[in-house]
């Protein structure tokens, strides 16, 4: 029966450790090249570089640009497969709980595109250096930040009707819902701060207290989306290698008003 769960799961393959190591290279090569920067003098020594000053010099900014380019192609990778997952499901059912599910097949596929191209946009950051290249440098990383706070807030949207696909109990499903939201809000701050000192104010490093401002900015947004990618430990733990169960059987088994319900529909 082609709507019945596969045996064979990707959370049984290991899959489910994609989030961890994708958080750990992200938070490992923004730590690695702070400390290592700071430590021969390359970057500022005092308070807080820019995370892009401290991948400006060699040998730093090899590991800068190895990090960060695993880190885009692991997030991609993670991007697809949910996408992927999400659609397996969307394809098979117009209406859930009297929903209408249109709107959230074509969320899924801005999820999709935005989240890719967030992807492609930290990895150009990675290859071209702030003090190479300074223009594609920062118009990438605005664009990925920009991206990656969309895809986190899409990805949360969705986890309000996709909930049983990760067999969490509704409680479960708010804690993890409240923490994506709590992330996607300290990102959004940290964001719109560190955008309006280095673009609509034009800050440089003479001006040391706003630059520093600016970089503290940087830290949050990057430990931000790391931490979120945790988050996404549950979806990939208990996604399936084959077809997944339709939204009718779903509705059949978590009727409304049950403890499996969608959170979007308590």
């Amino acid at each position: 029966d082609r709507r019945k769960f596969s045996k064979t799961s990707f959370g049984q393959m290991g899959l489910h450790l994609l989030p961890v190591v994708t958080a750990m290279l992200c938070l490992g090569t923004i730590g690695t090249t702070y400390f290592w920067s700071t430590k021969i003098s390359h970057a500022m020594p005092y308070f807080l570089p820019t995370i892009s000053e401290t991948g400006d010099n060699p040998p730093e900014s090899c590991i800068f640009s190895w990090g960060l380019s695993n880190v885009a192609f692991a997030t991609g990778i993670m991007i697809l497969l949910k996408y992927l997952q999400l659609k397996s499901v969307f394809d098979k059912e117009e209406i859930l709980y009297g929903i209408n599910l249109s709107y959230f097949k074509r969320m899924n596929t801005a999820m999709l595109i935005i989240g890719e191209t967030s992807s492609f946009c930290l990895n150009t950051v990675a290859s071209f250096q702030a003090k190479n290249v300074p223009i594609v440098h920062y118009i990438s990383a605005m664009t990925f930040f920009t991206g990656m706070i969309i895809f986190m807030a899409l990805m949360a949207r969705l986890s309000l009707l996709v909930r049983t696909l990760n067999c969490l109990s509704r409680k479960d499903a708010e804690w993890l819902l409240a923490t994506r939201v709590f992330l996607i809000l300290v990102s959004c701050m940290a964001f719109l701060t560190g955008a309006a000192l280095g673009v609509a104010w034009g800050i440089t490093r003479e001006d040391e207290p706003w630059w520093h401002l600016m970089a503290v900015c940087e830290y949050t947004m990057g430990a931000s989306l790391g931490l979120y990618f945790l988050t996404l430990i549950p979806d990939f733990k208990h996604m399936k290698a084959g077809v997944v169960a339709s939204y009718k059987e779903l509705e059949e088994r978590n009727p409304l008003g049950s403890e499996r319900t969608p959170l979007l529909l308590q």
